[in-house]
C-alpha cells in the first residue's frame, strides 16, 4: 500500500468519526451555521499555517480553489441538512455512495473508462444501498436524498479535485475552497436572518475538531 494510499485511510478514518459528532451538534447549532463555523475555523487555521505559500496566486489556481470550493459547500450543506433526519451510520452509508458517481462522472467529464474492480464496487455499493433501503419499502425519505445529493457533490469534488490537482498548488486550492464553504455557510446564515445559536451553546470542542482535524 502507498503513502498516498495511507493517508486517503487516515482521511476516511477521520471522516467517519464526524458524522455522530455533527448530528449531535445540530441539535444546538443550525445547519448553515454550522458548516459556516466549521469551515471558518478551518479556513483561519490553513492560512495562518502556510501563510508563506499564499503567494504568487495565478488565475488557474484561483479558478480551481472556487471551482472545488463550491461542490465542497454543495455537499456539506446537504450532508447537514439530512443528518437532521436520518442516523449517523445512514449518513455515513449513503454519502459513501459517492464512489458509485464517481466512475460516471469521470467519464463523463474525462473520457476515462471505469475498470473491472471499479465496475464491481459500483455493484456492490448500489446493492448495498437497495439493501440498506429495504426496511423503509425501498424508498428514500427527505433526509436520505439530501444525502444523496451529498454523495453526488462529493463524487463531482473528487473528480474537480482530481484535474486541478494536475495544475495548481494543493495549499492555495485548500485554502480557497475552505474559504468558499465558509462564505457559502454565512451567506445562508445571514439570509435566514442571522446566527441563531447563542455562544455558550456550541459545541466548541466539536467545532475545533471539525474545523482543524477533519477539515
Amino acid at each position: 500500500m502507498s503513502r498516498a494510499d495511507l493517508a486517503l485511510l487516515l482521511i476516511c478514518a477521520i471522516w467517519g468519526t464526524t458524522f455522530a459528532l455533527l448530528r449531535d451538534a445540530l441539535h444546538t447549532v443550525p445547519a448553515a451555521e454550522l458548516v459556516a463555523l466549521r469551515f471558518t475555523i478551518a479556513a483561519v487555521v490553513l492560512a495562518a499555517f502556510y501563510f508563506r505559500r499564499l503567494r504568487g496566486w495565478r488565475p488557474e489556481w484561483i479558478r480551481d480553489g472556487l471551482g472545488i470550493g463550491v461542490w465542497v459547500a454543495v455537499g456539506y450543506i446537504t450532508q447537514v441538512i439530512g443528518l437532521r433526519t436520518v442516523t449517523a451510520s445512514r449518513s455515513a452509508f449513503i454519502t459513501s455512495m459517492s464512489i458509485a458517481f464517481v466512475p460516471f462522472i469521470a467519464y463523463l467529464a474525462l473520457r476515462t473508462r471505469p475498470v473491472m474492480g471499479e465496475s464491481l464496487g459500483v455493484l456492490l455499493a448500489v446493492a448495498g444501498l437497495v439493501l440498506f433501503s429495504a426496511d423503509a419499502g425501498f424508498s428514500l425519505n427527505p433526509g436520505e436524498l439530501w444525502t444523496l445529493a451529498c454523495a453526488a457533490a462529493f463524487a463531482v469534488q473528487i473528480v474537480v479535485t482530481h484535474v486541478a490537482g494536475k495544475r495548481s498548488p494543493a495549499v492555495p486550492i485548500s485554502v480557497l475552497q475552505v474559504v468558499v464553504g465558509a462564505a457559502a455557510g454565512w451567506t445562508l446564515v445571514f439570509a435566514g436572518g442571522g446566527a441563531l445559536a447563542p455562544a455558550r451553546a456550541i459545541p466548541w470542542g466539536v467545532l475545533l475538531y471539525l474545523g482543524i482535524v477533519a477539515t
